[in-house]
Order: C-alpha cells, then structure tokens, then sequence
C-alpha cells in the first residue's frame, strides 16, 4: 500500500521537475528506488543511467559521482563484478579525495582476493586523504580502514562493527550505510537491531 501510494506521487514530482536538472534527479532517484522496492531491477538500471546523463548537464562532479556510485552499489548487490569495476572507475576518475577510498573497498567487496592490489591503493587513498583535510575528519577515515579490513578477512561481525564506527564517525544516519548495516545484522540472525536499520531508511 505505501509502495502504491508513492507511485502515484511520482507524476507529481516528474511534473514539479519540469526540466530543471536538480529536481529530475530527486525524480529519478524516487523512482530508481521504488523499482528497487518493487523488484524492476531493470528498471532501476534505466533510471540509474538516465540519472547519469542528466546529472552531467550539471556539470557538478559529486552529483555525477553519486549517481555513479548508486550504480555501483545496485550492481555490487548483484554481484556483476564486471560492471562494479568498470562504474566504480569511473566514479573514482571524478571523486573527491573521501569518495576515491570507495573504490579500493569496492574491490575487496567484489572479492577478497583483490586485497594484494586494493591495500596499497587504500593507504594510499587514506595518506592523500589525511593530507588534504583537517584531523577531525580523519576518523571517518580510519572507519572506513576498519571497513576495507573486515571485507578482505570476509569478517561479518567485525563489519558490521566497522559500519557502527563510521556512523558514529560521520555523525549522522546514511541511507547507503544503514541499508548495508540492516541487511548484514539480518544475516546475522540480528533481527530486531536489523529491522530497525532498515526500517529508519
């Protein structure tokens, strides 16, 4: 019921966008997500890539990057490892210095076996990172360390514990960061903590 009745807000919103840019693309990533939720993953793709095309009218490189980096993550769901590399290079290619720390992580997720080439790409991620921002930045920094080590040991229970550090590092709630931590405590036979997660988003 709430999925129908978010699918007939979404013309309204695709009318309040009109052809300003910024508001298509609160558009399109509503209705990427509803897809999502009603399991059109081909759908959610199209949109996904329509996103694309339309955040680089804007020329503004973190909303390109994110776009790409919802594409990533959908296809990282789907284990199509092919595609998470080749989109999260391209991410990387126009990240800011705390976004470019996704893609060696993004190795280890598609498989720790990547590890002997994604760590040096991490330290050196991290050391450009701590060099171009101030120190009370840097635990988010040293969380998403604690992240990339727990996914190469393929360690659930130190990964959860990771996201739970980087929460408390960032301040504040992430839509992508608590849709992971759920899914991973529902694993985990951590229902009740999972559901709440999940239920936040």
């Amino acid at each position: 019921q709430k999925l129908d009745r978010a699918g007939a807000l979404l013309p309204r919103l695709k009318s309040v966008a009109g052809d300003e840019p910024f508001r298509g693309l609160k558009y399109l990533d509503a209705s990427a997500s509803l897809s999502g939720w009603q399991g059109r993953i081909r759908e959610m793709m199209r949109t996904y890539h329509e996103s694309i095309r339309l955040a680089q009218r804007t020329s503004d490189n973190n909303l390109i990057y994110g776009e790409y980096n919802s594409l990533t993550l959908l296809f990282e769901r789907l284990e199509w490892k092919d595609s998470v590399r080749l989109y999260a290079s391209r991410a990387v290619s126009i990240a800011s210095p705390f976004q470019k720390l996704s893609y060696p992580i993004a190795l280890v997720d598609i498989d720790p076996r990547n590890e002997s080439v994604a760590r040096p790409l991490m330290t050196k991620r991290l050391n450009e990172f701590r060099e171009r921002v101030p120190a009370s930045i840097w635990p988010q920094a040293d969380a998403l360390q604690l992240i990339f080590d727990a996914m190469a040991k393929s360690d659930t229970t130190a990964l959860i514990a990771a996201y739970r550090t980087f929460t408390q590092a960032v301040g504040q709630p992430n839509v992508s960061n608590s849709l992971v931590l759920g899914i991973l405590l529902v694993r985990e036979g951590q229902f009740a903590e999972g559901k709440t997660q999940l239920s936040a988003l």
